[in-house]
């Protein structure tokens, strides 16, 4: 929340690759491998600028950088970055104030949050509380069962933020089988047979 208030706030003064990088650092933002080991990238991306989407403003990429990302490296004091910067993410900042705005009246705007989403196939829906849209799946474009389950049983729970069913799971202390507690308490047995089961067993045993 932080960091998308910080650029909210972002003035044409602020807009400078020296204070970019300093989000870049103060929040850990990366967007390759090389970032991930340095714990925060050292050149600046933005989308939506022809001809100029990459921007070197730190120090020189190295080859791999080059070739995988098709950096093109402008000075941070080429009058051509100052110009462009501003105008591509200033859009972009204007665009998040109008969804805050949107937030200090009680109101979300559905389409603009799937339209964040991309190409997934996860979409928001309207529920009936405001703050807490329904997060539901369109499918998966999976090839095995195997992907369809872990996507579908998984992903989705957490996706959903209902991660916290999951902590229903219990294995029966006697047959070994996973089940769902369908009460909070910490049960052993799936049923009541192998609780019977399960205290039975060591008198039968002494007999």
């Amino acid at each position: 929340m932080e960091l998308l208030l910080r650029f909210a706030n972002m003035r044409e003064e602020d807009c400078t690759p020296e204070w970019l990088l300093g989000l870049y650092k103060e929040f850990g933002i990366m967007h390759s491998m090389a970032g991930d080991t340095r714990g925060y990238e050292h050149f600046i991306i933005t989308s939506g600028m022809p001809g100029y989407r990459f921007f070197m403003v730190d120090d020189d990429p190295t080859p791999l950088e080059m070739e995988v990302f098709g950096l093109r490296r402008v000075s941070s004091l080429d009058v051509r970055f100052q110009l462009l910067l501003w105008p591509q993410l200033s859009k972009c900042r204007d665009a998040i104030r109008q969804q805050l705005d949107n937030y200090a009246s009680g109101i979300i705007d559905i389409d603009y949050l799937n339209s964040l989403m991309g190409d997934t196939t996860f979409r928001f829906s309207s529920s009936l509380d405001t703050w807490k849209p329904k997060l539901e799946s369109k499918g998966y474009s999976t090839g095995t069962i195997e992907d369809y389950i872990c996507k579908l049983e998984i992903i989705d729970m957490f996706l959903c933020a209902r991660g916290d069913e999951f902590s229903r799971v219990r294995k029966c202390a006697n047959c070994g089988k996973y089940f769902y507690a369908t009460h909070k308490n910490n049960r052993l047995f799936c049923s009541k047979q192998c609780k019977s089961a399960y205290h039975y067993r060591p008198t039968k045993e002494a007999m």
